[in-house]
């Protein structure tokens, strides 16, 4: 299978060239792996490799940092006077950090959050303010606004016009006050909805502004390992140790817009890893050869020419990196089953195989000593985001609520739908943290649509349409409903922004 695939590429790369191949990798691939992909990659002169698969606006990417995370150190967070939560579910999303603010809270510290839908914390929580998600940008930029108003500090155009207003709103106003009180410090968290937001370059550029200019910390939760992803090099604008590239390759999105002759899929689900499942589906149907790299023969898609299997992370040597760029290696508990090989050694015999440079290693360890976190500037230094490009329209359009049976759709990927594992763990899928596909709407909301609870709707998305039930959440905004991602069920919706809501005859 190894030779095949070895020689398919070869074929492609010689009939259309390397930039005709790109590869998608699932963000919870070790460090190792990550890096000797990419290796793979280029040694076919191709930089289209992207881990960022559920990512949809990729503007700013010559501008963010070496990797997603935090200058703060996770051990200080407990002694601030304050921390914001945006387009985060840190209780799902990064536990651990989650009992850090519980315990600020604790000694005194106060929490809000801007969020498209009231999570359920395990601390108390002084402001929330739930808004649609066409609305997170708007509202972010206008508590920018406020606290330059509050630091007399001066407000660029672009941050004006996404807040679409310069009258201080009362939540705002809130917000800006506990974020400048006491003396301890503050700290703006970034979670999962923000980085997947159909605008989620502004809102990073927005938390880069209030960091500079009003001398609070910003955290961006990485998506599982995605900060070794970034160190690798698994990314089309850098190489390994943040480098950046002058020729790069085509992100996860332009990859399959692109439609290449090869795509190298590694650890993903195509129905439920990608942003748009559909579209990612054409892609490889029209492709040349698809090389599958699983751990689950379900999870491989129809249209693979060649499946290696790969052991899971418990049956491999390799690297993580935490928030802070701190290595952590984990050690395999049990042998790989079958003919399943860890997937750095299953890489570098197919490096080899390419007659490609450089893929003697013998060990996980000598494949990390590759790696370094760099010396690296503060956050966000140098960098204005005021590309006329990214920021000339309204963070409040289009419209915050729905028009008849057109509304606006909240989506986030619950904590037991991440990865191919998680989803075929049954104790996991047991818990009360199990996705149940439901359309989530607010009573009023559902009573306007003549529906009521446990009715199925068809629901249709930007690509395709769903059967689902309908269930009453109270934590659902007017105008919207919430859908979850990351399972079968919802597949067909991809990422879109907003949805129509017919009842099922």
């Amino acid at each position: 299978a190894l030779e095949v695939a070895a020689e398919s590429l070869r074929r492609v790369h010689q009939k259309t060239g390397g930039s005709s191949i790109g590869s998608l990798c699932t963000p919870t691939a070790t460090l190792e792996e990550f890096f000797l992909l990419q290796k793979v990659l280029r040694g076919l002169d191709s930089s289209s490799i992207d881990h960022r698969l559920r990512q949809q606006d990729f503007r700013d990417d010559p501008l963010v940092p070496i990797f997603p995370g935090s200058r703060t150190p996770v051990t200080s967070i407990h002694e601030l006077d304050a921390v914001l939560l945006v387009g985060c579910n840190i209780r799902k999303e990064l536990p651990l950090l989650a009992l850090r603010i519980r315990a600020m809270t604790q000694r005194g510290g106060r929490v809000g959050a801007l969020n498209s839908l009231q999570y359920d914390f395990n601390f108390p929580v002084a402001h929330q303010v739930t808004v649609p998600p066409t609305g997170l940008a708007g509202d972010f930029a206008l508590l920018a606004c406020t606290l330059a108003q509050k630091l007399q500090k001066e407000v660029p155009g672009w941050i004006i016009t996404l807040a679409g207003t310069v009258d201080v709103a009362p939540e705002a106003e809130d917000l800006a006050e506990m974020l400048l009180s006491g003396d301890r410090g503050s700290l703006i968290v970034l979670g999962q909805v923000s980085c997947t937001h159909q605008n989620s370059s502004r809102l990073r550029s927005l938390a880069f502004w209030i960091h500079e200019n009003c001398d609070i910390g910003t955290v961006f939760l990485p998506d599982a390992n995605s900060a070794a992803a970034w160190l690798a090099g698994c990314v089309p604008h850098r190489g390994p140790n943040g480098v950046a590239l002058s020729e790069p390759g085509f992100d996860a999105r332009a990859m399959v817009e692109e439609r290449l002759r090869a795509y190298i899929l590694y650890g993903l689900e195509v129905d439920c890893d990608y942003a748009e499942p559909l579209q990612l589906s054409e892609a490889l149907s029209s492709a040349d050869f698809v090389l599958s790299f699983s751990c689950f023969r379900s999870a491989v898609p129809a249209q693979a020419d060649v499946v290696l299997p790969v052991a899971p992370f418990t049956e491999i040597d390799g690297t993580y990196v935490n928030l802070e760029g701190r290595f952590q290696t984990s050690v395999s508990a049990v042998s790989p089953s079958g003919q399943a090989r860890p997937g750095w050694k299953i890489l570098r015999v197919l490096g080899n195989l390419l007659e490609l440079e450089g893929f003697g290693y013998v060990s996980a360890d000598e494949v990390a000593r590759e790696i370094a976190v760099p010396v690296l500037p503060a956050v966000g230094r140098g960098t204005t985001y005021q590309d006329s490009d990214q920021h000339d329209e309204d963070g409040r359009s289009p419209a915050l609520v729905g028009k008849g049976n057109r509304v606006c759709r909240i989506m986030d990927i619950p904590i037991y739908e991440t990865d191919p594992i998680v989803r075929r763990a049954p104790a996991l899928q047991a818990t009360a943290d199990a996705t149940v596909a439901r359309v989530h709407v607010d009573l009023k909301h559902l009573t306007s649509l003549g529906l009521s609870a446990g009715d199925k709707v068809r629901v249709s998305g930007q690509d395709g349409r769903v059967i689902l039930p309908v269930k009453v959440d109270d934590r659902v905004p007017a105008g919207s409903v919430y859908i979850p991602g990351g399972c079968p069920e919802t597949a067909p919706l991809g990422s879109s922004s907003h949805v129509i809501i017919e009842a099922e005859v």
